[in-house]
């Protein structure tokens, strides 16, 4: 920024307020070049776009959300959900981990019919 359009600027935004009788005024200024250097925070990532992101359906994220359910952090705006995109990219990377430390289940044939007494225990036992 040229120096004029600086002390221009400054002029603009500084601000004198007066304090009460007895007392010395108050100057407040914004130092303008340095908010313009300032870094940018990141736009906010809609539902749609973490849909686009995910592959999970728009309605698929609107449940997770009511339920409770797995989603990035979220910022709430009024009746607005938004995710930061860094949120949505630890938030993969976590499910990537997650998936590549697993373990398989082993794969278990359903009879038709109600389970017999040892599939019961069985079933208790593992939870």
């Amino acid at each position: 920024m040229p120096a004029g359009h600086h002390d221009q600027a400054q002029k603009l935004f500084s601000r004198e307020y007066q304090a009460e009788p007895g007392y010395a005024p108050i100057l407040f200024a914004v130092d303008v070049a340095a908010l313009l250097k300032a870094p940018r925070m990141s736009p906010l990532i809609t539902v749609d776009g973490l849909s686009k992101i995910t592959g999970l359906a728009v309605q698929t994220i609107y449940n997770r959300h009511c339920i409770g359910g797995d989603l990035p952090p979220m910022i709430k705006l009024g009746k607005l959900i938004r995710f930061r995109e860094a949120d949505i990219e630890a938030w993969i990377n976590a499910k990537v981990d997650c998936q590549h430390q697993a373990p398989e289940k082993p794969h278990i044939v359903k009879r038709i019919g109600r389970p017999t007494k040892a599939e019961q225990i069985a079933r208790r036992q593992m939870h």
